[in-house]
């Protein structure tokens, strides 16, 4: 909501708090996918930025009839339209929407349709998938199995940052998800099919304690395919941190070259693993 209303307000050239967002209305957008695979700046940010960006172009044709300007010699700042250089002269955007309003007290361009709103769909013509590379220090406790992360450190790539606190929430809590996938979340069943953990009191999911402060480095490359720059970022935190972690408990216990087949990666799994480590290298 933040970033739409923020793209909104940039194309614009409004104030952010004058922009309100509606989302998941169906009586509002006649068509929509819905929110997933990391998409929403790619695709609701591109529809909102051409939608503002209509909206701007005849906000333009409206003010340059009221003040005798040509359009292209117009600029819209805080909501404000004015000639360049010359901001005494001005209309606002209020009152050029009220122009524009259906009726008799309509002042229009000749020819133009009344109403100040659009409509804008945004189908990539690609896939823009982010990038990232991730980082664990781990401790393990070789006689109970307890996995301890330490640090941890997220370089990531996911084009133009609209908002770089939004991006660094979406890695932070993406790698809260990606410990409890890695060393704490899994669903058991016995042989007959009965679910045994069916609570959160026996489902183990991350807290506070098991999640260390997350470094964040960003190295963006924007997208060529699409106008705002943008790629996701939703996604990366949580894909790429049961591999990472799995890799560094394998890596604080390379003397034993603990053989990790599966995640999570439990205690009980790694107190397994250590024991049959040892066992194969009894003589």
């Amino acid at each position: 909501e933040t970033v739409l209303a923020q793209v909104c307000a940039d194309a614009l050239g409004v104030p952010i708090d004058q922009i309100t967002v509606h989302q998941g209305d169906t009586e509002l957008v006649e068509h929509g996918g819905g929110t997933n695979a990391s998409r929403s700046a790619v695709t609701a940010g591109m529809a909102v930025r051409m939608g503002a960006e209509r909206i701007r172009e005849k906000a333009l044709a409206i003010a340059g009839h009221l003040l005798e300007v040509d359009p292209m010699d117009l600029e819209i700042h805080d909501g404000v339209i004015s000639p360049r250089g010359v901001p005494s002269i001005r209309v606002s955007l209020a009152d050029v929407a009220a122009a524009a309003a259906p009726g008799p007290g309509a002042r229009l361009p000749e020819g133009m349709d009344p109403s100040l709103d659009a409509s804008a769909y945004w189908v990539p013509p690609a896939v823009t998938f982010g990038s990232s590379t991730h980082v664990a220090v781990v401790d393990v406790d070789p006689e109970t199995g307890r996995v301890a992360v330490l640090r941890y450190v997220v370089v990531d790539d996911c084009g133009r940052e609209l908002n770089p606190t939004v991006v660094d929430g979406q890695q932070h809590g993406g790698v809260a998800h990606g410990i409890g996938n890695g060393i704490l979340e899994e669903v058991i069943y016995d042989d007959a099919g009965q679910l045994l953990n069916p609570t959160f009191m026996d489902y183990l999911l991350p807290t506070a304690a098991d999640v260390p402060p997350i470094e964040v480095v960003h190295e963006n490359h924007r997208t060529p395919l699409n106008p705002l720059g943008v790629k996701g970022v939703g996604e990366g935190g949580a894909t790429s941190a049961p591999a990472a972690l799995a890799n560094a408990i394998a890596d604080a216990m390379k003397p034993l070259r603990l053989q990790i087949d599966a995640v999570p990666v439990t205690p009980a799994r790694v107190k397994r693993w250590i024991d049959e480590a040892k066992a194969a290298s009894t003589p």
